[in-house]
């Protein structure tokens, strides 16, 4: 999927031009420094829902030094957000925040804990340069945070429909859930250019709340697509293989998504299930769902 970020710098956008032109997604900027809204935020949010573009996600610019003053933001984000439950980016590159070696990390995930805590998605978003200075020596600790990263094959103004050089797709350590590629893009309805994105990971219409109501318990001996489903947001999740005995044995094997609740299955989930401090049931319950969903981003 191809979409955008805006900003108040955009000005008044023609949604519907935008829609027309391809454009299939939009993250909107939802805070300013001050830590008011952003001048735009309001009015980009309504007129892109009137023309149906899907809003993915909103981005906070960060300057967040300190623990503290991250778990501020955080929350002032939820507070104009209100009953809106769009994904939260989380937008780490400023240059108050290269000097601050682990303190970043306990940025990041005290307002990962913030976010997730409302029950909305959370990622970060950041440069490549970056995201390999400072933040690639603790993707072991950042696993389940998605990455949307930047960088810029070319300086050449480029369209929506412009084809995409892939051999410069970012590699990261952490999951890539979209590659921002150029900020010179020019889109029907924008006034000058405007950052362009390439998503890898499906984005739904739904909150979550309604894709949890829509699944079904699945337990042991079940089969199908959800089950399916749960196996590969298990995957997604890193949990990749299940324990079984042999010969009084510990042995782990892979987990295959063959949409059969079987051994394995049950297996790898009662893991999953005490890492994320859920009851070890072995039954993928609607509470299980929304950690796995939300984890995984499927």
């Amino acid at each position: 999927m191809r979409g955008i970020d805006v900003s108040s710098y955009q000005g008044d956008i023609d949604w519907r031009k935008v829609k027309d032109n391809g454009v299939e997604f939009v993250v909107l900027k939802v805070m300013r420094k001050d830590l008011t809204p952003d001048k735009m935020f309001e009015t980009n949010w309504n007129e892109g829902q009137k023309a149906q573009i899907i809003i993915q996600g909103v981005y906070n610019y960060s300057y967040a030094t300190t623990v503290e003053k991250a778990k501020i933001d955080a929350r002032k984000v939820l507070e104009i957000l209100g009953e809106r439950r769009p994904m939260i980016w989380l937008d780490i590159e400023d240059k108050c925040q290269m000097g601050l070696g682990d303190r970043l990390l306990d940025i990041i995930l005290a307002y990962r804990e913030i976010i997730r805590g409302s029950g909305r998605q959370f990622g970060v978003y950041t440069g490549l340069s970056f995201y390999n200075s400072y933040l690639k020596k603790y993707s072991s600790k950042m696993s389940d945070i998605p990455f949307w990263i930047a960088r810029y094959p070319s300086k050449n103004t480029i369209t929506i429909k412009t084809p995409i050089n892939i051999l410069k797709k970012p590699a990261i350590d952490n999951t890539l859930y979209g590659w921002q590629y150029s900020s010179t893009c020019i889109v029907e309805g924008i006034k000058g250019n405007v950052d362009v994105n390439e998503w890898y990971i499906k984005v739904e219409k739904d909150s979550i709340d309604d894709v949890v109501d829509k699944l079904p318990v699945l337990r042991y001996g079940d089969s199908g697509p959800e089950v399916k489903r749960m196996q590969e947001l298990l995957l997604k999740n890193r949990f990749k293989t299940a324990i079984v005995m042999v010969n009084g044995k510990e042995v782990r094997k892979p987990l295959t998504p063959d949409g059969k609740f079987g051994p394995l299955t049950q297996s790898a989930l009662i893991r999953y299930q005490g890492y994320k401090g859920l009851k070890q049931t072995g039954v993928c319950d609607e509470e299980t769902w929304r950690k796995l969903i939300t984890g995984g981003l499927m």
